[in-house]
């Protein structure tokens, strides 16, 4: 990884990390978040990961319609970031860098599985 990449990527765990905070003070049964990239071919390759508790508590948040929240949400801590980290998504690739998968999905494939799942 080089210099550049290791201040992006920092720069992006800071703005995420805030924005888990504020996630979960807003979304009923959202635990965490991860984000995955490959520098070599960001930021076409960069993915945010949100991970709920439950199915039922993702069929919840699908269905009260807070997905454009968390959407906006993302694209805030994004807009947070300095030119370095040289993402300018439109609202259209934000529907393909976020995903949101659930706790319960992780465990019902066993263990060591999460990393495959969030892949």
């Amino acid at each position: 990884m080089t210099k550049t990449d290791k201040k992006r990527d920092k720069a992006l765990r800071e703005q995420l990390t805030q924005m888990c905070v504020e996630a979960k003070e807003c979304f009923a049964g959202f635990q965490w978040l991860t984000h995955q990239v490959d520098y070599g071919r960001f930021p076409s390759s960069f993915k945010v990961i949100c991970v709920f508790d439950s199915k039922a508590s993702l069929a919840e948040f699908k269905a009260a319609g807070q997905e454009t929240q968390l959407k906006i949400m993302l694209a805030d801590a994004l807009s947070g970031l300095n030119d370095l980290s040289g993402l300018k998504l439109s609202s259209k690739q934000l529907d393909s860098v976020l995903q949101l998968d659930t706790e319960e999905a992780c465990v019902s494939k066993g263990p060591g599985h999460k990393a495959k799942r969030l892949k």
